[in-house]
């Protein structure tokens, strides 16, 4: 809501707003120029942040474990790479590598490419 139909909705063709009206169209107003934005307060931000960074270290410890137990169920032999790809850049580089060298050693990597 602009100023202009702000101020023709207090107006009213003479019809007089009151206090309260008058609030209403104020509170109407700036949520329609702000929206429903949340405030949020720090700590609550770092409770996010945190629920994140559980999230991740989970995934990625999980990730390392599987890949090992595959590693040397297969016979991978570079799988310490695998770690230090995710500590450097991170999961989203290590899996596609881990998956890679899976693919060369694995059985059906013959089957795939006839």
């Amino acid at each position: 809501m602009n100023s202009v139909s702000f101020q023709r909705a207090c107006r009213g063709g003479g019809h007089t707003v009151t206090s309260k009206e008058r609030r209403k169209l104020v509170t109407q107003a700036r949520l329609f120029h702000h929206g429903h934005r949340r405030r949020s307060s720090p700590v609550s931000v770092f409770r996010e942040a945190g629920g994140f960074a559980s999230d991740l270290l989970l995934t990625s410890f999980v990730s390392w474990l599987w890949s090992l137990h595959d590693a040397r169920k297969i016979k991978i032999t570079s799988w310490w790479a695998i770690p230090v790809l995710n500590l450097l850049i991170g999961l989203s580089a290590a899996l596609p590598f881990y998956m890679y060298l899976r693919y060369d050693k694995a059985e059906i990597a013959p089957t795939l490419t006839t």
